[in-house]
């Protein structure tokens, strides 16, 4: 009797305990429901803020939690400022590459991203806006001189292929474009070398159908010192030389690389003389920011000057022209550019006989250093990792020390959280930011800068769309078109730029 009455007590227990453990794992998955949700959610603006955890929606990954104690719920930030990458937090010019589609970073549109490779895969994201005739296109290049391949996979989130590309080996940007995919959808691009290679890269995602409104800004910087100007192996290091400007180099076995930007629409000629007598050529190749080729000479092997036309060209648009030699000889030679004939020439720097008459403008296009590239601590202007951002600003210090006569005016901007006048100060105190790094790092005259903060109303460059709806802040707020409207852009104080956002705040 007794051991019946056990035996039933034992099995009432077991019930319980199962129906127990039923309750458990419903709470227990209402529970990562519920913090998923509050993860997803864009947070709302507050003019009274506190600082708080950046979010981590730059990846679509499993959301781990741990037991959440009540907490009263945080303000947000006037602007919720991230790292790159929350998971690996990273503060260097090159964003740290997720090895997996899950850890896939998320990247700003139309904005330039550095990696390098060195395992197997690397995995960025890039999510779509609203247009349905939007026409991406993928732009990326090989900066790492070598016979391996790099390849670019595009993905769907089932990890369905939607395009892929082979990069080009001898440093020219590779492009394809992706006319045919869907709004509002996140897609992935997977980066793999032949051989698993070590190698430097770069990729910018476009949609070409969208019709930026503001100043176009530029991450180079036109050359100070014409009688130095680098020459670069691959097309994203090529120097921007000025329009007018004869270069005189030599060129080995590797393919030289410059660029310069059209002060005028026109068509422009293109000029060079070999001054190595051979029976070789040297060929000249122009082509856009995609890598598209659009016309080409040879110079002639007598020392003859030989000229090409460029066909019609845009004004304020980069364009790229590679030199290369027949059997990788050796040679010496000359090469200008010169403007559309009849066009009246300003801010140019022109060099004969090493006689040079500097130009009137050091940044004839303003000169952008956004969140990429050098980050701040959230809300703060105090710099994540100084040593990059003194990297990332060492070419303006260098110009500017080269011509203590020019000065210049650095404007900071920022994303569309918070409000205007909150935005304003942090913005401001951002720009202050980068001119003590100038004066204090490398010596340039504190008299040469003055800043100013812009915050986001008062932005007049090229903007991401950092909301789902442009130009309401109360729409969804979208993180990666914030990173590059945080920034500072550096242009001369007496260029029309300066003097009208001077003249307007």
């Amino acid at each position: 009797m007794k051991k019946k009455m056990f035996g039933l007590l034992l099995a009432a227990l077991m019930l319980a305990a199962f129906m127990l453990s039923g309750c458990g794992a419903a709470d227990s998955e209402e529970s990562v429901s519920e913090s998923t949700d509050i993860t997803e959610t864009s947070a709302p603006e507050s003019e009274d803020a506190e600082e708080v955890t950046e979010s981590t929606d730059e990846t679509e990954s499993v959301i781990e939690t741990e037991a959440v104690e009540e907490t009263e719920e945080p303000e947000i930030p006037q602007e919720t400022e991230e790292v790159l990458d929350a998971e690996t937090a990273d503060a260097s010019t090159e964003i740290q590459f997720g090895t997996n589609q899950n850890d896939a970073v998320l990247i700003p549109l139309n904005t330039k991203v550095y990696g390098t490779l060195t395992s197997e895969y690397y995995w960025c994201a890039f999510t779509t806006g609203s247009d349905i005739e939007a026409d991406y296109r993928i732009t990326f290049i090989d900066k790492t001189a070598s016979s391996e391949k790099l390849y670019a996979v595009v993905f769907d989130e089932y990890g369905t292929e939607i395009s892929s590309r082979e990069a080009d080996p001898n440093g020219l940007a590779s492009t394809f474009s992706l006319d045919e995919l869907e709004t509002n959808t996140t897609y992935y691009v997977r980066f793999k070398s032949q051989r698993d290679k070590e190698c430097n890269f770069v990729i910018i995602i476009r949609n070409i159908n969208e019709v930026a409104s503001g100043i176009k800004t530029s991450d180079n910087i036109a050359s100070y010192d014409t009688n130095t100007i680098a020459v670069a192996t691959n097309m994203d290091d090529a120097e921007l030389v000025p329009v007018g400007t004869k270069i005189e180099a030599t060129i080995t076995n590797e393919h030289s690389y410059y660029a310069f930007v059209a002060t005028v629409d026109g068509e422009y000629k293109i000029t060079t003389v070999d001054e190595t007598s051979s029976s070789e050529k040297l060929y000249i190749t122009l082509y856009d920011e995609y890598g598209t080729k659009l016309a080409s000479g040879e110079a002639s092997p007598n020392g003859t000057a030989s000229t090409f036309s460029s066909g019609e060209l845009l004004t304020g648009t980069t364009y790229y022209y590679c030199i290369t030699s027949q059997r990788g000889k050796e040679a010496t030679y000359t090469i200008i550019v010169r403007e559309p004939e009849g066009a009246v020439e300003e801010n140019v720097a022109i060099v004969i006989e090493d006689e040079t008459e500097t130009e009137e403008l050091l940044f004839t296009v303003p000169f952008e250093i956004n969140s990429t590239q050098v980050q701040f601590v959230i809300n703060s202007d105090e710099f994540m990792d100084k040593e990059a951002a003194k990297t990332a600003v060492e070419p303006v210090a260098e110009a500017l020390l080269a011509y203590p006569d020019h000065s210049i005016l650095i404007a900071g901007t920022t994303a569309t959280d918070g409000t205007q006048e909150s935005c304003v100060k942090l913005s401001e105190r951002r720009a202050n930011a980068v001119k003590n790094l100038l004066v204090e790092e490398f010596g340039v005259p504190e008299s040469q800068i003055q800043t100013i903060g812009l915050g986001y109303e008062a932005d007049p460059f090229e903007r991401g769309q950092d909301r789902e709806v442009a130009g309401d802040i109360t729409s969804k707020f979208i993180e990666s078109e914030g990173k590059k409207n945080r920034r500072v852009v550096i242009m001369d104080i007496d260029s029309d730029i300066a003097q009208e956002i001077l003249a307007s705040n």
